[in-house]
């Protein structure tokens, strides 16, 4: 499939998607304001056997060399109270008056360019017995990688495409891994910059008031080393963000004329932290999920990830460039 093919295909999904969403709003919006504002989930997306896949996204020229079995270099780790130091991770205040369900669970804030949605913590950080959890995803659908995500949501991958589109984001593309003989070169995911933010909830419609939106990053630190204490994502790269790689359509099917699928939706991978090259929303400095590639080294941070099964909201929102000291 042609770059082409794959705008006007997820043109099509997304228009698609967000008429029918906004038809059915204004035929039920009297029942809505009595309603409780949460909305029946899809069900998990299907893996169906034997697919041919095709990418259909034109990858940007640049590359950076990476060999097998080596780790990203990273800082030396300072902090003691892992948190986020970026002084552009101002919480965003979410107006009930111009927030508005768009499509099934998914709400946004045109003026504010928000989107929210509703999610469960996937993972037990306060295991004893398992201390460490690795993560390679952050939100994820359910029966997929929920084991090694922060957050378990039943939106579609591709409402929330569809969403960000609606309130004036730009997709980009995934990141991708080439192998050239013994060694493999990455290509840097690109799209809008984001921000991410997680607020436990105590219900789906009263968040705690003391417990207000903070960093997504926060929750995720690097694995500590001897002595050293973690360090939060974005505290290792303040100048690094989330960008809407906005997935790739695949053919589900052998047959050349098959439809395409949004990959995402099969996959069931919303905002990832590690690169498998088909997340919606994606981190900016690309990690192998591969452990024979790169080491295992992201892990949930247990002093403020809540209880497993703990409702949250994440709030996407515009980035903010951190400010030069």
């Amino acid at each position: 499939m042609a770059p082409t093919q794959l705008s006007t295909s997820l043109v099509l999904l997304s228009a698609l998607a967000i008429t029918s969403a906004l038809c059915a709003c204004a035929n039920t919006s009297a029942n809505n304001q009595t309603q409780n504002n949460t909305s029946q989930s899809p069900p998990p997306p299907k893996h169906p056997p034997n697919q041919q896949e095709t990418t259909c996204v034109a990858p940007t020229p640049d590359t950076q060399d990476t060999k097998p079995s080596e780790e990203t270099p990273l800082p030396k780790t300072v902090a003691s109270n892992p948190v986020s130091t970026r002084t552009d991770s101002t919480q965003p205040v979410l107006s009930e008056d111009v927030r508005r369900e768009v499509l099934p669970g998914i709400w946004v804030n045109s003026a504010q360019r928000t989107i929210d949605f509703e999610g469960t913590v996937a993972i037990d950080a306060h295991n004893p017995k398992t201390p460490i959890v690795y993560l390679e995803w952050i939100v994820c659908a359910p029966d997929t990688k929920e084991h090694e995500s922060l957050v378990l949501t039943n939106i579609k991958p591709s409402h929330l495409h569809a969403a960000l589109l609606l309130v004036g984001y730009q997709p980009g593309a995934p990141g991708e891994w080439k192998w050239e003989g013994a060694t493999i070169s990455s290509i840097p995911p690109r799209g809008d910059s984001l921000q991410v933010f997680v607020q436990p909830l105590t219900s789906s419609l009263v968040p705690e008031t003391a417990k207000p939106p903070v960093p997504m990053t926060d929750w995720i630190v690097g694995k500590p080393k001897a002595q050293d204490q973690p360090k939060a994502l974005s505290e290792h790269w303040p100048e690094d963000s989330f960008l809407f790689a906005g997935s790739i359509m695949i053919n589900a099917q052998a047959a050349p004329a098959a439809p395409a699928i949004y990959k995402a939706d099969r996959e069931g991978g919303h905002i990832g932290l590690t690169t498998f090259g088909h997340e919606v929303i994606v981190w900016s400095r690309m990690f192998n999920p591969d452990s024979g590639i790169q080491a295992p080294y992201w892990i949930a941070n247990s002093h403020k990830v809540p209880p497993f099964a703990t409702p949250v909201r994440i709030i996407i929102s515009p980035h903010q460039p951190q400010a030069n000291p």
